[in-house]
């Protein structure tokens, strides 16, 4: 997590033995998803599409007992395994009966998948009810980025962050013994999708992973509002996605169920503009390690570092001693100094910005060298240049 003391040490996935409780996963998971009001008092309510054409969790192997030793939902359906790197990973249907051809969903997607058409697809995302109606896109961009919770309670100075700060934070998690764990972080793009770091769902199945939505502090669930949890059916990482450089570290995940927007859940903004950011200060948030080889923390994490230039990245790295080529695909942000970046377990989590109260997707942890070291600064990968490959995919 970014710490005052952190560093994007993001190169491997975050092993850990966390003594955190086990997940149980239930399709009550979607209890206490409500309405919310935008900042003029209109209602909004976000309509989800007729159940029957939505795959829907059957009950067999969800529950997860202590001894439990191999992962939910293993029944008698013959699950997809992780697949190369490069692939779209399709995780089973789980037994269901729809009237809606789930391949149909796979087909489209996997048509635009490495297209290089100049068309952005607009997603289909949510419908609203008030007295002048908006788009399905109008609606998103209008909601995506805006709090629905004031911070309070903000530590000056420190990097624990406030109930509701970060409401797009997603923890992706890993199946490990007995239980789901923290693995990498996430940010929500839609009702449907998340987005995070390639290499952390490199060769796993999507039935070995789990999102948490919603959630702040990972050792209590009394919060104001609950957190709800999701299993992944599609995992789409970026075709040219290079384990050896970390290029084009990008991958989307799709939901089997849709996800209501409540005030502790929002999507986040993506970029409008191609824009640098060089020179402006963001916020990357996490639950990762508050210094390199050191503790996980309960609470989500952020902490505000600078962007700089790719040129200045890589004389950074020089003077300390690596020669690193960083290209356009990438963004860097840290100070010369260190003491401020994001560390293990940050990975595929958030980097971003604000505009008029409005908060804009502009990179996705990717890795870096040792945690908040001097002339080391985190890199990560640039969103504007995905933009047209992230909206085609998350429009199915």
């Amino acid at each position: 997590m970014p710490m005052n003391v952190s560093s994007t040490n993001s190169l491997s996935d975050l092993e850990t033995t966390s003594e955190e409780t086990s997940t149980t996963v239930s399709p009550q998971s979607i209890s206490n998803e409500s309405s919310f009001k935008d900042p003029t008092n209109q209602e909004f309510v976000q309509e989800i599409p007729n159940t029957s054409a939505i795959p829907v969790l059957t009950t067999t192997g969800i529950a997860l007992g202590k001894n439990k030793t191999t992962p939910p939902f293993t029944s008698s359906t013959s699950f997809i395994q992780a697949i190369p790197t490069g692939m779209i990973t399709v995780a089973p249907l789980l037994n269901l009966t729809t009237s809606k051809d789930p391949s149909n969903v796979i087909t489209k997607l996997t048509s635009v998948w490495h297209s290089t058409s100049t068309t952005t697809i607009k997603p289909s995302i949510v419908s609203t009810t008030p007295k002048n109606p908006l788009s399905p896109s109008e609606m998103l961009s209008f909601v995506c980025g805006r709090r629905q919770i004031s911070p309070k309670g903000r530590i000056v100075g420190g990097t624990q962050s406030a109930y509701g700060e970060w409401p797009w934070m997603v923890s992706l998690r890993q199946w490990k013994k007995n239980a789901f764990l923290h693995k990498c972080g996430a940010a929500l793009l839609n009702e449907y999708w998340v987005i995070t770091a390639a290499h952390c769902v490199e060769n796993v199945s999507p039935t070995d992973l789990l999102l948490r939505l919603g959630e702040y502090d990972i050792s209590t669930d009394k919060e104001p509002f609950s957190h709800i949890e999701r299993r992944i059916q599609i995992i789409a990482p970026h075709p040219k996605f290079d384990p050896r450089t970390f290029e084009y570290d990008l991958a989307l995940l799709r939901f089997y169920e849709p996800i209501r927007f409540q005030k502790n859940i929002i999507p986040v903004c993506l970029p409008e503009h191609n824009d640098t950011y060089v020179g402006r200060w963001a916020t990357v948030t996490g639950w990762g390690r508050l210094n390199e080889d050191g503790p996980l923390p309960n609470v989500i994490q952020h902490v505000d570092v600078p962007i700089i230039t790719n040129k200045d990245c890589e004389n950074m790295y020089k003077r300390a001693g690596y020669i690193e080529d960083i290209p356009n695909i990438f963004v860097c942000a840290g100070l010369a100094k260190g003491t401020k970046d994001s560390c293990e377990g940050d990975s595929g989590g958030p980097l971003v910005i604000e505009d008029q109260n409005r908060w804009t997707l502009i990179g996705v942890i990717s890795w870096g060298i040792g945690c908040a070291l001097p002339n080391q600064p985190g890199v990560y990968t640039r969103i504007t240049a995905f933009s047209r490959w992230i909206n085609q995919i998350i429009a199915f």
